[in-house]
């Protein structure tokens, strides 16, 4: 995580190669600090659970679909045998102990589809409760101003909340496929809320991007 935001894929390669120890060029094994570290089992001794990453290879492949995960208007790459057969090394890693090929991309994105689309409406019903005087005085909060973060020179200022239609949503994470979609908390529905009020409200939104 960095601060409240998931690091990117470029930025998650920064952290193994920190981390990690340098067996070849462009390759790294990591350690699994939860894992064996030398003990004994039924008289054999069992040595540290190690995951090669073959970070040169990776960093091809998020700079080769960079254009298509951004929808931007240059010709598309394909990627080679080589990328394919470092993600399928890294899936059959023992140490990750969660094979990518148990994971149902669709019916994960149903899943988040529905609990987006009910925490939507829990918003807006929320939003009916409250009296014009109460709203107004949450439009005039400058949201910007007082939850903005910087972190490393790089600003994190809240988005424009999809269901209030304030900049308010304060980003908590993106999806690690396009990188466009955001999720997190409305402020404006938590800021000055009486204690019978919902507290939280999650919501997504398309992140608004320059072309």
């Amino acid at each position: 995580m960095r601060g409240s935001r998931v690091k990117s894929a470029s930025e998650l390669l920064d952290v193994i190669e920190e981390h990690g120890e340098e067996t070849e060029v462009g390759v790294f094994e990591l350690s699994d600090p939860h894992g064996p570290q030398g003990q004994e089992l039924f008289g054999r001794r069992i040595g540290p659970v190690r995951t090669t990453v073959r970070v040169g290879v990776f960093r091809e492949g998020v700079a080769i679909t960079q254009p298509q995960r951004h929808a931007r208007l240059q010709v598309a790459l394909l990627l080679g045998d080589e990328h394919v057969a470092a993600l399928m090394e890294l899936n059959d890693a023992s140490s990750l102990r969660a094979p990518f090929a148990e994971f149902d991309l669709e019916q994960y994105e149903q899943r988040v589809a529905l609990a987006d689309s009910v925490e939507r409406a829990r918003a807006r019903t929320y939003i009916e409760t409250l009296g014009s005087e109460e709203w107004a005085r949450r439009e005039a909060v400058d949201y910007e101003a007082d939850y903005t973060e910087i972190e490393d020179d790089e600003r994190y200022a809240p988005h424009e909340c999809p269901v209030c239609g304030l900049r308010s949503l304060i980003e908590t994470r993106v999806d690690s496929y396009l990188g466009e979609i955001a999720a997190g908390t409305c402020v404006a529905r938590v800021v000055m809320s009486r204690p019978t009020t919902s507290p939280t409200s999650r919501v997504a939104m398309r992140r608004s991007t320059a072309r």
